[in-house]
């Protein structure tokens, strides 16, 4: 009976895990994409551009 318990808290534990991943996973996929956006705005825009000349 302990070894059951134990396994359970064990595939419980990586499911956890294995969530938390994909979590973290999209989340940093979310926030890059958001930081590439924010980044790549001011050299898209003409007045940067004119400052840059």
């Amino acid at each position: 009976m302990p070894q059951m318990s134990a396994m359970n808290w064990i595939i419980l534990l990586m499911m956890f895990i294995i969530s938390l991943l994909m979590m973290s996973c999209k989340l940093y996929n979310f926030t890059s994409s958001k930081l590439n956006f924010l980044l790549n705005m001011p050299y898209s825009t003409p007045v940067f551009n004119k400052w840059s000349w």
